[in-house]
């Protein structure tokens, strides 16, 4: 999935802000947990779900319209809403945003590299292998597309996430 524009990491005529590429060749503010749209929306749901008047609608109308008995379960939904606010990064990868326990920041902080482009096991690192259900091969592709132009470049191109 490539990234959108217009971009978020730079201003008209100023240099990206390399610190937004993560080790493993995302970009930060690709991330749709990064920017908390999901978590921002749950919040707005669930207080409007929280509400006595809302609830009161919401337990009565499957009793008089036919079709609407999924209503009855908003205390369900109300669940995945908490979680799915929850699901919020408020840093960048590189200080210290996203999973604490991440196998590819510390795999690259043992070995002093900036990022994953810059090692030689990067066709078949077993550590990128997490990343596969949710990003496919856009890592991969934005780690070739890094070793090959630069950062810079990758910022300023078409991204992967």
């Amino acid at each position: 999935m490539a990234a959108g524009t217009p971009r978020e990491d730079a201003r008209e005529g100023e240099e990206p802000d390399q610190s937004l590429i993560a080790y493993c060749g995302l970009c930060c503010v690709d991330c749709p947990i990064y920017r908390g749209q999901a978590a921002d929306l749950a919040a707005g749901l669930l207080d409007q779900l929280r509400d006595p008047v809302f609830r009161r609608l919401l337990d009565g109308l499957p009793k008089v319209i036919e079709g609407f008995e999924v209503l009855s379960e908003h205390p369900q939904c109300s669940r995945f809403l908490e979680a799915l606010k929850q699901i919020r990064c408020t840093e960048f990868c590189r200080r210290g945003g996203g999973t604490s326990d991440c196998p590819i920041r510390a795999c690259c902080t043992a070995r002093q590299l900036e990022g994953c482009w810059m090692c030689d096991e990067l066709g078949q690192c077993a550590q990128l292998a997490w990343l596969k259900p949710v990003h496919g091969e856009g890592h991969l592709r934005n780690l070739r597309t890094i070793r090959q132009k630069g950062k810079t470049a990758f910022l300023q191109g078409k991204r992967h996430w």
